[in-house]
């Protein structure tokens, strides 16, 4: 099994639960389908996609797709990139992570 991580910052996620009960689809059935695409997927096992960890800006979602050994090292790169094709093509945007920084001067 592959182990992919797909990071969702807060904003991305809520408006990709949003975007999916508007369209009658989980996360998790709209990347089974981008799964379903790659060729070397295997269709006879069930891939495990869920929550993998609640982070302070995100929510990091789990892909482990069943896949066979020669394929093992190749298809994580290409289901990253079909996963994040297939966000970008319904609007769903992963940001850059930023932090703010404050510089507090004594007022001594």
């Amino acid at each position: 099994m592959k182990n992919v991580t797909v990071t969702l910052d807060d904003k991305t996620a809520v408006w990709a639960r949003k975007t999916a009960a508007e369209r009658d689809m989980s996360l998790s059935r709209f990347i089974g389908e981008v799964l379903q695409e790659n060729m070397r997927v295997l269709r006879d096992l069930t891939p495990v996609i869920g929550v993998r960890l609640l982070a302070d800006s995100s929510i990091n979602i789990a892909v482990k797709p069943w896949v066979g050994v020669p394929d093992y090292g190749p298809a994580g790169g290409e289901i990253n990139k079909q996963i994040l094709e297939a966000f970008r093509e319904h609007g769903i945007v992963v940001p850059f992570p930023q932090r703010e920084v404050r510089l507090l001067q004594d007022a001594a």
